[in-house]
């Protein structure tokens, strides 16, 4: 299924390793890295989002929810929470392996 949703990241120095048009990308999976072009005063980052072609402000966009979460996996999921919080914490750069088999 196609989405009817196009993300637009402009004044990137480079693109991420493997980052292809049209190809999936992960939360938290780095994507690009920002840079600074033109007259800009700094690095920064240029975040647009379309929906069926017209520009809308994303903030105001209300997305789709994901699944909820099966009692099986909640143990599984509520210590990777608490893993996840503390490495956005930290602002290292940090691997998160699959646990269990949830993706």
């Amino acid at each position: 299924m196609k989405t009817p949703i196009t993300l637009y990241y402009s004044h990137l120095s480079k693109y991420g390793s493997g980052i292809k048009v049209g190809k999936r990308v992960e939360q938290k999976q780095i994507i690009g890295y920002v840079g600074s072009t033109g007259f800009s005063t700094g690095p920064h980052l240029d975040y647009r989002l379309t929906k069926n072609g017209q520009f809308i402000n994303p903030q105001k966009e209300a997305f789709p929810t994901g699944r909820p979460i099966e009692q099986k996996d909640m143990k599984a999921f509520l210590e990777r929470k608490d893993e996840v919080l503390a490495w956005l914490e930290e602002d290292v750069p940090y691997f998160l392996a699959p646990i269990n088999g949830m993706k």
